[in-house]
C-alpha cells in the first residue's frame, strides 16, 4: 500500500507510443485534456496519478514498474482502452478525459463508501481491487497445505469460452453486454464461504458412483457446509452443451484442468447432468460476509445508473477474491497461503452469467464467453431493436447499439435500470457521464 495523504490529485495520460514517455494528451480530473511534450515524467507534478494506456511488459522495461503516480490500463479491472471503445471514445483526446473522470470519480466515491479517512493510506500499487481486498479483508490468507492450495487453484475458473459456429465464416461481431453491478456483486458475495481447514470425506462416505442426480443432491444438502470435489460430469442436458467448457482456463495452469470444483458449481452441475464425486474435501466451518453485503443493501437503485459505481461494485467482489497483500512466510515447507474463497466467489459470477446465457441462446443469440459480471455475444446481422427488446425483459445491459431514441418507449422513473438500457442502446454517452457524475457528487456528499 503507497503512503498517500488523501489529497493528490487523479489524472489519466494517453500516450503517443506508451514505450516513449515523451508526447501524448493529459486531463486532469473533470476538465479537459491539453497535449504533453516532456523529456521524461519528472517533469509531471508529484502530486498527481494518472492512469495510463500501459500494459504490464511496457512499465517494467521503461522503469515506471511500480511508480504510484502511473498506473496501469487494467487498474480499474477493465483495460481503459477497452472501457473507452465499448462507449464508442476512440480518439487519443477523448480518451484521456474519459479516463481522467472515470479514474478521479472511482477513486474519490471508494474512499468515501470504503470510510477511508482522508489522511488514511489507501492506493494500491498495481489494480485497485487489491486495496478492496486488504480494506474489507480478513487479515493473511488461510495457511494450507500445497495440496489443498493446488486443490483451491484447480478448482477456481476466471471465465467460460462457449462453444460456436461463427469464427469459422469470420461471421463474427461481438457485443459486451453486462448484468447491473450492484445486484451481481450482491448475488456473487451472498453464498457460504470455508472458514479454516477443509477436512477429507472417507471414501466409504461419498455417493456410490451409480447414484442419481437425487441421490446427489441430497448428500451434497446432508453436509451443508462448502466444499472442494473432485468430479466427473456424465449425461449432460444438450441443451446446454456449448454453454459450459470445462476446459475453460488458461494453459499451464491449474484450473486448465477442471477436474476439482466448489459447492455453488457442484450444485448447479448436479441439476441437469449426473455426477460422481471422486474425492471431496468439506471445510470445518462456514463464513459469511456481512460488511460488504450491508454496504450493498444500503446503496440505492439509481447507482446502477452510474459507471463509476459499477467499477466500484466489481472492485468490491473481484477484489475479495485477491491474495492479501500482508505477506509472511509460512510456518513450514509443505504450507502456504491460499485465499480460500476464490472457486466459491468465481463459480458464483459464473452460474449467475449462465442464467442470463441461458436466456440469450434460447432467444437465438450466440454467446461467446462470459466472466466478471458481463458476456460477449456474437450480433452481427441482428436487429438492433430485438437485441434492446431482450436486455430489457431479461435486465442485462446492452452495447452501444446506435438506437434512434425517438424508436425506444421512454421507461418508467421507477424503473432506473431502463434508463441505463436506453442510454446504451441509443449511444448516449452525454447522458451516461452526466447521471454519473451527479450519482457520484451526491454519494460524496452523504
Amino acid at each position: 500500500m503507497e503512503n498517500m495523504d488523501g489529497k493528490l490529485k487523479y489524472g489519466c495520460l494517453i500516450w503517443d507510443d506508451p514505450c516513449l514517455h515523451t508526447t501524448g494528451w493529459k486531463a486532469m480530473g473533470e476538465g479537459p485534456a491539453s497535449r504533453v511534450n516532456i523529456q521524461g515524467t519528472a517533469e509531471l507534478a508529484s502530486d498527481t496519478v494518472y492512469i495510463t494506456n500501459m500494459q504490464y511488459q511496457v512499465t517494467k522495461e521503461s522503469g515506471l514498474d511500480g511508480n504510484y503516480r502511473f498506473k496501469m490500463h487494467n487498474y480499474l479491472r477493465e483495460a481503459l482502452n477497452v472501457m473507452a471503445a465499448r462507449h464508442a471514445i476512440n480518439d487519443p483526446r477523448e480518451i484521456a478525459e474519459f479516463g481522467a473522470k472515470i479514474f478521479s470519480r472511482s477513486v474519490a466515491v471508494s474512499r468515501k463508501l470504503l470510510e477511508v479517512d482522508e489522511e488514511e493510506e489507501f492506493l494500491p500499487e498495481y489494480a485497485l481491487k487489491q486495496g478492496f481486498r486488504d480494506i474489507i479483508g480478513f487479515g493473511r490468507d488461510e495457511v494450507y497445505t500445497t495440496n489443498i492450495a493446488k486443490i483451491i487453484a484447480e478448482a477456481t475458473a476466471y471465465y467460460t469460452n462457449c462453444e460456436r459456429d461463427s469464427w469459422r465464416s469470420g461471421n463474427e461481431f461481438v457485443g459486451t453486454f453486462r448484468v447491473p453491478q450492484r445486484e451481481h456483486a450482491y448475488s456473487v458475495l451472498n453464498i457460504p464461504l470455508p472458514y479454516g481447514d477443509f477436512l477429507e470425506v472417507p471414501k466409504k462416505d461419498l455417493p456410490s458412483p451409480k447414484a442419481d442426480r437425487e441421490e446427489v443432491q441430497k448428500w451434497l444438502g446432508n453436509y451443508g457446509m462448502p466444499g472442494l470435489f473432485k468430479v466427473t460430469c456424465r449425461k449432460f442436458e444438450p441443451r446446454f452443451n456449448r454453454l459450459i467448457s470445462f476446459g475453460s482456463g488458461r494453459v499451464g495452469a491449474d484450473s486448465y484442468k477442471r477436474q476439482w470444483i466448489s459447492t455453488p458449481e457442484v450444485i448447479f452441475l448436479s441439476a441437469f447432468a449426473d455426477i460422481v464425486i471422486h474425492e471431496a474435501y468439506i471445510s470445518k466451518s462456514v463464513f459469511k460476509l456481512k460488511s460488504p453485503l450491508v454496504l450493498l443493501q444500503r446503496l440505492p437503485p439509481q447507482t446502477d445508473l452510474s459507471l463509476s459505481m459499477s467499477i466500484f461494485f466489481e472492485n468490491l467482489w473481484t477484489g475479495l477474491c485477491q491474495k492479501s497483500s500482508y505477506r509472511s512466510s509460512p510456518p513450514s515447507p509443505d504450507k502456504v497461503f491460499a485465499n480460500p474463497f476464490l472457486p466459491f466467489i468465481r463459480a458464483q459470477d459464473r452460474i449467475k452469467l449462465f442464467e442470463k446465457a441461458l436466456i440469450l441462446s434460447e432467444a437465438g443469440l450466440e454467446v461467446t464467453f462470459y466472466s466478471t459480471g458481463s458476456l460477449k455475444v456474437n450480433i452481427k446481422n441482428q436487429d438492433p431493436l430485438e437485441l434492446y427488446d431482450i436486455c430489457t425483459k431479461c435486465r442485462i445491459i446492452p452495447p452501444f447499439l446506435g438506437i434512434d431514441a425517438k424508436e425506444i418507449q421512454q421507461p418508467s422513473n421507477k424503473d432506473p435500470l431502463g434508463f441505463i438500457q436506453m442510454w446504451y442502446a441509443t449511444n448516449n454517452i452525454n447522458n451516461i457521464m452526466a447521471w454519473d457524475k451527479a450519482i457520484i457528487d451526491k454519494l460524496l456528499k452523504l
